[in-house]
């Protein structure tokens, strides 16, 4: 039996995950751009965007990366909140703004989060809602801007039996 117990805690891989939306942006109009990729963040985006990354460091989360679609306002997003945790990489992911399926998609986040056991996924609705729900389910999520869900998740587990769910430790949605 203790042989048992040991197995499968080698099997764990415990991931601290964090799936926020971008912040608020401006307009098409606004932002002088033609394209809804090019949008960026307006002056109160930045500031809730500063204001979650706090509230993500008072829960005594520490990133060891950031994955960001490629929009630019999710990548200022990315920045704010790299600034707040002393500046863990950023890595661009563009199946983040246009994924062919959720379920390859956070098969793809769990692969490329390499480095360390914690990472920030910056996307946006209604991607990071159903990415949430996966891990979550019987819950509804819906993000408002620079909103994050805060889990915890046996991604081994996961990923090889997605009856295994992930625990919310936070919704924050300001």
């Amino acid at each position: 039996m203790k042989h048992q117990k040991k197995r499968k805690k080698m099997t764990e891989k415990i991931t601290n995950i964090v799936f926020m939306r971008h912040g608020e942006a401006l307009s098409k109009h606004e932002s002088g751009v033609s394209y809804d990729s090019e949008r960026t963040l307006s002056p109160l985006g930045q500031k809730n965007a500063f204001t979650s990354a706090e509230k993500l460091k008072s829960l005594n989360f520490q990133p060891d990366s950031i994955i960001s679609s490629p929009f630019v306002r999710a990548v200022q997003t990315a920045e704010i909140i790299s600034d707040v945790f002393n500046k863990p990489e950023i890595q661009i992911l563009s199946e983040l703004a246009a994924p062919n399926s959720i379920t390859t998609l956070i098969k793809i986040l769990f692969k490329k989060e390499n480095k360390g056991n914690s990472f920030i996924a910056i996307g946006h609705i209604p991607i990071m809602n159903l990415l949430t729900e996966l891990i979550i389910p019987n819950r509804a999520f819906n993000f408002n801007p620079a909103g994050f869900a805060y889990m915890m998740i046996n991604t081994k587990d996961f990923l090889e039996n997605s009856a295994h769910h992930g625990k919310l430790i936070k919704f924050y949605n300001r």
